[in-house]
């Protein structure tokens, strides 16, 4: 990939690299709006469980900002490294990147477990909501250090020219997403 960085003109690489990074995020986004499809369509208890996810997304979207946090920034000098053929720095980077999202995961999953029901008030949930949400949210939070791992690295993944290979792995997990909702919704009646 080094000889193409050098080879390639830079429109063809922004191409190449910003498309399939494009396509990554729309599919992210898309793999949302038909979560809240699929449990639009439960039935009974639908407006209450769309309601209670709907308390939950701003507390997820800031666990995604602190994937973006470290992913951005330390793909971008993993980078930079790789372009001054720095593979030492690069490492650190990666290294270095590996080891905060790790930390963030587990003081964020405490945080979040300790202080759920709080912040689901503060955030407009109601005594009705409480237990669709509080169950939604425990799940999601005990989750986050796949979530901020999988984010956070993937950026890495693009950082090293191989856009193709960072949204195939999103592709891959929106699929899985989108195919067991309905199983477990519906099949094994899991709800939200």
């Amino acid at each position: 990939m080094e000889k193409e960085f050098d080879a390639l003109p830079v429109r063809t690489l922004i191409l190449k690299l910003g498309v399939p990074a494009m396509l990554a995020q729309l599919v992210n986004i898309l793999y949302s709006i038909v979560d809240r499809i699929y449990i639009g369509h439960m039935g009974d208890g639908a407006e209450l469980a769309l309601a209670s996810i709907g308390i939950c997304a701003p507390a997820f979207t800031a666990i995604t900002g602190f994937a973006s946090l470290v992913g951005v920034g330390g793909a971008a000098l993993m980078s930079i490294s790789l372009g001054v053929r720095d593979r030492k720095l690069a490492q650190q980077a990666l290294n270095n990147a590996l080891l905060l999202l790790a930390i963030i995961s587990v003081l964020v999953t405490v945080l979040l477990l300790c202080f759920r029901r709080p912040l689901l008030y503060l955030l407009g949930c109601s005594d009705t909501m409480y237990p669709a949400a509080c169950t939604y949210f425990t799940i999601y939070s005990l989750g986050t250090a796949a979530v901020l791992l999988g984010t956070g690295l993937n950026r890495f993944i693009m950082g090293q020219g191989f856009a193709r290979q960072g949204m195939c792995s999103i592709v891959i997990g929106a699929a899985l997403n989108i195919a067991l909702d309905p199983i477990f919704i519906y099949g094994l009646r899991m709800g939200v």
